[in-house]
């Protein structure tokens, strides 16, 4: 019925929750029109996501947590990025702090929700 009507705002409002159903429904989709609709919703929720949470982490942040999301150690991390093992812990603790959790999978997690990672 939203595509048909352009509704966008109800779904938005939704959140997680419809997302993750649109993306389960999408590859059952087969009207042309729907997919297309499917994938704006898509598109504009990633986009309010980006919204909501703008420059939480900064690019540093982000760098070393893209480095534990592929299960580097902190040394490595180090290697990698050019740091010190207390830097790499250090940006640990802020990533930590601002994503308010208390573990390396945690923080996975709601950087994945937060569209960071």
């Amino acid at each position: 019925m939203g595509a048909h009507t352009g509704l966008w705002r109800i779904f938005l409002d939704e959140g997680e929750t419809l997302h993750a159903l649109l993306v389960e429904l999408k590859p059952r989709l087969e009207d042309a029109a729907l997919v297309a609709y499917t994938n704006q919703l898509l598109e504009a929720a990633k986009a309010q996501s980006r919204d909501e949470y703008p420059e939480v982490l900064s690019e540093r942040e982000i760098e070393v947590l893209r480095y534990l999301a592929k299960g580097l150690t902190y040394e490595e991390i180090g290697k990698q990025l050019f740091l010190s093992l207390n830097t790499v812990q250090y940006h640990v603790k802020n990533i930590y702090g601002k994503l308010q959790v208390n573990k390396r999978m945690q923080a996975i997690e709601k950087a994945r929700e937060m569209n960071l990672l």
